[in-house]
């Protein structure tokens, strides 16, 4: 925490050549929303790279904060992704996440929802991202179905051993994981596939 980068050093970071065709910028955790100079943050890479996406990406725990940063980009014209992650249905997502947290990334969605009224899909896309595990592959079809019906954007990734996904000691059961690829074949599925 005494060595943070502050926005200065942010600004001065991206603004160096070598980011210079960078497209998209993805600011993640940990958590974002644990810096009380977020917004500020944002403001440094947005000055640094005028014309890359910035997403913005959050486990839904102070959303109160989140969307006031949200908001207050949103009101300066600058675009936003905002992003969640969302592992399954409540029952899948909290064993994976911790309880209570479907509650809260669902109520997340919702405050997004309402800025995006305000503000307009231009401006803020609404997305979230799920980590593919033998827990909630039978899962992901429903879940492109319900970004679907929302209008939410979503990213699939591959699982990953971590103590985030609460399975460090376990085997990837990758059948399971390969027969969900295989099965989405013809739904939009934001996930890099080897053929």
């Amino acid at each position: 925490k005494d060595d943070e980068l502050t926005p200065d050093d942010i600004f001065k970071i991206f603004s160096d050549p070598l980011f210079n065709h960078v497209d998209q910028v993805l600011v993640s955790g940990g958590e974002p929303t644990c810096r009380n100079d977020l917004e500020e943050c944002i403001l440094a890479i947005h000055k640094a790279l005028p014309n890359t996406k910035i997403n913005i990406a959050t486990n839904g725990l102070l959303n109160d904060y989140y969307i006031e940063v949200i908001d207050n980009l949103l009101r300066k014209g600058i675009p936003i992704q905002a992003s969640t992650s969302i592992e399954g249905p409540e029952e899948i997502h909290d064993e994976i996440r911790g309880k209570g947290s479907w509650e809260r990334v669902q109520k997340l969605v919702l405050m997004l929802k309402e800025l995006q009224k305000i503000y307009g899909s231009e401006l803020l896309q609404i997305g979230f991202g799920v980590v593919l595990t033998d827990k909630n592959a039978d899962y992901i079809p429903r879940l492109a179905k319900w970004a679907d019906e929302l209008g939410l954007y979503y990213v699939v990734q591959w699982y990953s051993n971590s103590s985030c996904c609460s399975n460090l000691e376990q085997d990837a059961n990758r059948n399971k994981e390969r027969r969900v690829v295989q099965q989405l074949d013809d739904v939009r599925f934001g996930m890099l596939k080897v053929k």
